[in-house]
């Protein structure tokens, strides 16, 4: 680290230290006892929220240090979880009958598990294998074992595509589908003609201009080009829809953290 990037962020420290003193000073920050662990937190994570917005001047130390903070607790907390949520609630406790039957637990998991009351499908073997294969995967960090941890990993996407591919075609084909196989000029629950027949009709005009769009075979001229243009204008739409509620969404998330600076830190809004 450069020496300038030191003084930026000691002289940071510096002055979010004098604001902090002068908050609590003022009571606009309510520090109770000796320790207050909320209003730490208050703020540390105003300081923090001010290192991430530095980088819209321009990339800086402030803007690094906040980033590896937030790598480094999220990978503290993840793997906190993992052990207490997975090793100490589900695989220690299911491992038990080794304890009591030994080696038959291993020979004959079925008959253990339910003599133990944990009717598992393979006994200990069900929780056995999957804690393997994932111990499996820090072979990664030594160069001469990493081969090992293509198993688990080989697995593991073998599995997630497995349970995807057929989710993906119900969500995304199939449904598109169904929603296109629809009576476009009557209401299936009044029998008459409604927005919702609009909206169905609206909807299929544009599915078909889009795929027309998108068949290449035939030249995009005359009335085959007009659909083509039909399906550009669907294209952008939903394309520009979709950037909007990408946008809308990150600003209400800038909305959020600049509320929490001038409400919950510096206490200017109330």
């Amino acid at each position: 680290m450069k020496k300038n990037d030191l003084l930026l962020i000691g002289g940071f420290a510096l002055v979010m230290a004098v604001i902090n003193i002068v908050l609590v000073a003022t009571h606009r920050l309510h520090w109770v006892g000796r320790f207050d662990p909320k209003t730490l937190g208050t703020m540390v994570a105003a300081a923090i929220t001010i290192a991430v917005m530095s980088q819209l001047y321009k990339d800086n130390a402030l803007f690094k240090l906040a980033e590896h903070m937030l790598v480094g607790s999220a990978l503290a907390y993840g793997l906190m979880v993992t052990w207490y949520a997975m090793w100490v609630t589900e695989i220690i406790p299911a491992l038990s009958p080794l304890k009591t039957y030994g080696w038959q637990a291993v020979v004959h998991p079925m008959k253990i598990a339910e003599a133990a009351n944990k009717p598992q499908l393979l006994g200990v073997w069900s929780i056995f294998l999957p804690a393997v294969l994932g111990l499996m995967m820090y072979t990664r960090l030594n160069k001469k074992y990493a081969w090992i941890s293509r198993i688990p990993f080989a697995i593991m996407i073998g599995f997630g595509v497995g349970l995807a591919i057929p989710n993906e075609i119900q969500a995304n084909l199939l449904k598109q589908l169904q929603a296109t196989m629809v009576d476009l000029w009557h209401d299936p629950m009044t029998h008459q003609y409604s927005w919702n027949v609009l909206f169905a009709q609206i909807a299929f005009v544009g599915v078909m201009a889009t795929l027309v769009y998108f068949f290449f075979s035939v030249e995009h001229k005359g009335a085959f080009g007009a659909v083509s243009r039909v399906g550009v204008w669907f294209l952008m739409i939903a394309f520009g829809a979709s950037f909007g509620y990408t946008v809308q969404g990150r600003l209400s998330l800038l909305l959020g953290r600049i509320n929490y600076l001038f409400h919950d830190w510096l206490a200017i809004v109330r």
